[in-house]
């Protein structure tokens, strides 16, 4: 009778999915409300910007003065997805916050009445490990070992999803694009048109992106019964209150974001300059289409036509500096925001939010709003407990965007306020810009002199270790990570990067005992036991880091870093269809980690699959070209598979990056060799019979093909004043070299 009821209930679903319209979904990252033509573009001298989008606003509802949550990606996107504030569903920054799966999803709203739901994103910030992937059949999070993918790939990946659609079961489709985030470095066919202004140029490139879905969509006769919904998580500040980018603040150049509806049931040609909330994103869409919506902070901005407060924060200041965070309330005619020195705004008549109001006479909305604000305040619990293990690696995908992460919410008493420190924090993002660009010690000295200002800050502390690693400076590296641990013994994000630091040093036991202390605790971290049975298995103690990483896996079977150092240890012990299964679910886990392919490729190759072996190694060499090992391991592949032009300039590579790796430099000898370079094969000959000088013999019969037989006899007598014997042997098996032993002269 269940089964049956529930059959019931899913042909229901299903009958009901037929008749409802499908579902857009398109965010852009980083895209303030007056770039876009249809919230203001016009009126702020930066028209023709968005063409597809004001296109696309002339047949639906075009929201002016949509408020986001936060200033940054992650927290945005959940209010977004949600429905909810943040303090309800848990995220507060970049990184350091998974989704609950308690907090449903618009995705799983639609796949639960019977839409198909697929998601394609371009950042990193929005990785699956985070828990955006919940209620989505597919989530294409694969950004091909980049930091990003651009707009013009997430396009096409759109374009082959939406072929393969079947016209009975409607879609929910979410599109990210990520083009308008720092650095702004638009395609040159597009950054023509807009010389002076890199962000305009990456936004339309974006809309220009997007116009091909819309065209696509069109041309299938789609677009009338699609529900299309277009915002932006966040804007972009350009210095209006000292800051630049996002993050810090919450004033409208980071938190006012253009937003559309267009489709069934939504009115055509409107414009409305009230407050709207991406809280309201989800209520909205499941009004139109009539699927029940309960536990919300947002309403039907179409059913619900009263005055709306737009509630938006900011903990990036107080998670990663110790700093005051920032709350704020906008309505349509004031902005609040609790400080250490609390702010208000006119916002009707100061749109720039340049006089602060606040200890002169506060108007009855401003009181108002500070009341409701401070209720909000006392009411949020925060104390980061929904805070997810952040691993080394994840840290450093998150940094290479321009992105602070940090676990430990900092104490907010006595807190500076942001505005006094608005010169640090724009240290700390040229710092960024440095490391990103590769100058070391100019971002170690930046940090340096910010430290002495910001001397409790993580943030800095992090960075200022991982600047002095890169630019060689070891030890100093890790005094300052050894400072940081003692003020913070628990927190992974200096503890990690300490241990792999003592590790590659070789002082594998003072990396196990930092890790051990750690691990007692924090005995449920993974990202610990991971480096500790990393640790154990280099110091000989396989059969304790096999224990440890297993139980690790039992308890957290989807983390990447315990799943690859278990590939790493079921490898060695010949365990090899463990190793597989255990690689296979590291590149699942996280498919941009380099070393995790090239494993995988390594097994793969040894249990008879060569053709997948070279896919996974040529994937692992696409994720990390600096990668030598799959530098190498490609290049041998593919001289074993009869492809020797192909494997030389991989073998020459790994070559010149890895001295002592002999094995590179012999194959590369042989694939010149048998590619019919006999004489750039002869000097790697030479070059290997300096380390191994057995491979005189090999340099012996190569001058003789050439005709050189004076320089072969030279060759054979250095090898055999080195190896003696047993290269007499190799000479006399071999007819062109016996001559060179005994010349027909010498008979």
């Amino acid at each position: 009778m269940r089964r049956a009821l529930l059959a019931l209930a899913l042909l229901t679903a299903a009958a009901c999915a037929k008749h409802r319209p499908n579902v857009l979904l398109v965010t852009f990252d980083t895209t303030r409300a007056d770039r876009v033509g249809f919230a203001g573009a016009f009126a702020s001298g930066h028209p023709g910007v968005t063409p597809s989008l004001d296109a696309l606003a002339k047949t639906g509802t075009a929201f002016t003065t949509a408020i986001a949550s936060q200033p940054l990606t992650a927290p945005s996107h959940a209010s977004i997805l949600t429905g909810l504030q943040p303090f309800h569903h848990g995220l507060r920054n970049n990184g350091a916050f998974v989704l609950d799966a308690s907090h449903a999803t618009l995705a799983r709203r639609l796949h639960d009445a019977g839409y198909a739901t697929h998601a394609i994103v371009a950042s990193y910030v929005l990785d699956h490990r985070f828990g955006f992937d919940q209620g989505f059949d597919a989530y294409d999070d694969d950004l091909g070992g980049g930091r990003e993918l651009g707009a013009r790939a997430i396009a096409d990946k759109a374009l082959r999803w939406l072929a393969l659609q079947k016209p009975e079961r409607p879609f929910f489709l979410w599109l990210h694009f990520y083009d308008p985030h720092a650095p702004y470095t638009p395609p040159a066919d597009v950054a023509w048109a807009f010389p002076n202004d890199a962000y305009a140029a990456e936004i339309h490139y974006a809309d220009r992106e997007l116009g091909r879905v819309l065209d696509a969509l069109r041309a299938a006769h789609a677009l009338d019964d699609t529900l299309v919904v277009f915002t932006s998580d966040h804007g972009e500040a350009f210095g209006e209150h000292g800051e630049r980018g996002h993050g810090l603040f919450v004033y409208d150049e980071t938190t006012r974001v253009p937003l559309l509806f267009a489709g069934p049931h939504v009115p055509r040609g409107r414009t409305i300059d009230t407050v709207a909330r991406h809280v309201d994103l989800v209520p909205t869409i499941l009004d139109l289409l009539g699927i029940n919506a309960q536990n919300l902070d947002g309403t039907s901005l179409f059913a619900d036509k009263s005055a709306r407060r737009a509630y938006s924060e900011t903990f990036a200041g107080r998670m990663n500096f110790g700093w005051s965070e920032l709350r704020s309330l906008r309505s349509d005619a004031a902005r609040v925001i609790r400080a250490p020195r609390a702010e208000a705004y006119d916002v009707r008549g100061d749109r720039a939010e340049r006089h602060n109001l606040y200890g002169a006479s506060l108007s009855r909305e401003s009181r108002s709003l500070f009341a409701q604000l401070d209720a909000i305040a006392a009411s949020d619990a925060f104390r980061g407990n929904a805070s997810a293990p952040v691993d080394e690696e994840t840290r450093r995908k998150l940094a290479a965007l321009g992105y602070i992460v940090s676990t430990a919410p900092r104490d907010a008493t006595n807190a500076a306020d942001p505005k006094d420190r608005i010169a640090a924090w724009q240290s700390y993002g040229h710092a960024q810009e440095l490391l990103r660009t590769r100058q070391f010690d100019a971002a170690a000295a930046e940090l340096r002199a910010l430290q002495a200002s910001e001397s409790q800050s993580n943030a800095v502390a992090s960075l200022l270790a991982q600047a002095l690693a890169l630019g060689g400076h070891r030890d100093d590296a890790l005094a300052v990570l050894q400072h940081a641990v003692a003020r913070e013994p628990s927190n992974t994000a200096f503890v990690i990067p300490r241990a792999e630091l003592l590790r590659d040093a070789g002082r594998l036991v003072e990396a196990e005992a930092l890790l051990r202390e750690t691990q007692r605790l924090d005995p449920s971290s993974s990202a610990i036991a991971a480096a500790l049975g990393d640790v154990l298995n280099r110091s000989g103690k396989s059969a304790e880091a096999l224990q440890l990483l297993e139980e690790a896996h039992r308890r957290d079977p989807k983390n990447h870093a315990v799943a690859y150092n278990l590939g790493v240890l079921y490898e060695r012990a010949q365990r090899l269809p463990d190793a597989l299964a255990m690689y296979t679910l590291a590149v699942r886990a996280d498919p941009s980690h380099s070393m995790s392919w090239n494993n995988l490729g390594s097994v793969l190759d040894r249990t008879g699959h060569r053709r997948e072996a070279l896919a996974a190694i040529a994937k692992a060499h696409r994720l990390d070209s600096d990668n030598v090992d799959a530098t190498y391991n490609l290049g041998a592949l593919l001289f074993e598979s009869n492809q020797p032009k192909a494997a030389i300039p991989l073998l020459a590579d790994a070559a010149r990056r890895r001295p002592d790796l002999l094995v590179a430099r012999m194959r590369l000898a042989y694939a010149l060799e048998r590619s019919g370079d006999t004489t750039r094969a002869v000097a790697m000959w030479r070059d290997v019979a300096a380390r191994q000088p057995r491979a005189w013999a090999k340099v012996a019969s190569l001058e003789l093909q050439l005709g050189h037989r004076e320089r072969a006899q030279d060759a054979l007598r250095r090898g055999i004043a080195l190896v003696g014997t047993p290269l007499v042997e190799v000479a006399e098996r071999d007819a062109g070299l016996r001559t060179l032993l005994y010349p027909p002269d010498s008979r």
